[in-house]
């Protein structure tokens, strides 16, 4: 049984373990917010061994190792689709040297997806690799897409982290009314509420 969660920190060489690193610094961050660290670390954990499950399930008769964190880095993936699917995300096109581009999330991670399904890759004949478990990425992304959608909810309404951070500066803002104190006292405090599509964590306020 412990080999379900270990299986998640090992991979199969560093390419392997820098590509899911990258995705989890990229994406991790804002779903962590939202979530709170424990919820985060409960949800990603799960996520790798209902991901691992699902494969285990689509492929009774594999007899491989299964090993990385892609599964659970794809249910991060899915959660940030639903979340913030207009936050801005900078591409490094490779068009004469880098050209840095900015798209919206839902379309490079409904790339990312769709990339995923080997239906999809023998269709524009891209060759996939017999050695990658798409299946772990695809029910990964789908996992955290509805929890996300079912348990979560978006926005600064949903009942995630970001809901209870707007009710601490709420507080925070009567606290410092209270004690009769200006805007330069007390601690910063992300607002939700005024997130534009560019920026998904929000203008800070006191």
């Amino acid at each position: 049984m412990w080999t379900l969660f270990t299986a998640m920190f090992v991979h199969a060489g560093w390419i392997h373990l820098l590509g899911n690193m990258l995705f989890l610094y990229v994406f991790g961050n804002n779903i962590e917010d939202q979530f709170g660290r424990v919820h985060y670390l409960a949800f990603y954990v799960l996520g790798g061994a209902a991901s691992t499950y699902a494969f285990a399930w689509a492929n009774p008769t594999a007899s491989g190792p299964l090993v990385g964190a892609s599964g659970a880095i794809a249910a991060v993936l899915g959660a940030y689709a639903y979340l913030f699917p207009q936050a801005r995300v900078t591409l490094l096109v490779p068009f004469l040297w880098f050209l840095p581009l900015r798209v919206p999330a839902w379309l490079v991670l409904g790339f990312w997806f769709v990339m995923q399904l080997p239906e999809f890759q023998q269709t524009i004949g891209v060759a996939g690799s017999s050695d990658v478990a798409y299946y772990a990425h695809v029910s990964g992304f789908v996992l955290g897409l509805l929890y996300a959608a079912v348990v979560v909810g978006r926005g600064p309404g949903g009942r995630g982290r970001g809901r209870e951070r707007e009710k601490e500066t709420e507080r925070e803002l009567e606290r410092e009314r209270e004690r009769g104190e200006g805007a330069a006292a007390g601690p910063l405090w992300p607002d939700y509420r005024g997130a534009e599509p560019d920026d998904p964590y929000g203008q800070y306020h006191r």
